[in-house]
């Protein structure tokens, strides 16, 4: 295996923990451990839908970030996926109180 395609692999394992832990509170290696998922069980085959999208989601705002933004610097990459994830959660609820609000009239 090259150093390149080593560096890849790194990069990309961590980013994945990263965002796992967003999401999931831990890496999936531990979710697996905590949740009794056979190792040789996809840990994603057992999440719900709405963890995948969360999951998805995160994986595509970073890439962008990365291809585009060219943004490969491991913190700036952590912060982002943090504050992503915050400000879609502020949207949401935001989204939640308006609903609430037009069902009182």
């Amino acid at each position: 295996m090259t150093k390149l395609k080593k560096a890849k692999q790194f990069a990309y394992s961590t980013i994945a923990n990263l965002i796992n832990i967003k999401v999931l509170g831990m890496t999936a290696s531990k979710y697996g451990k905590e949740n009794d998922i056979p190792k040789e069980s996809a840990v994603r085959d057992t999440l719900s839908k709405e963890l995948l999208d969360q999951i998805k989601t995160l994986e595509k705002d970073i890439w962008g970030y990365i291809k585009y933004a060219e943004i490969t610097d491991y913190q700036i990459l952590k912060d982002r996926i943090y504050r992503i994830k915050r400000e879609k959660f502020s949207l949401f609820l935001e989204s939640i109180k308006k609903a609430l609000q037009l069902q009182h009239f």
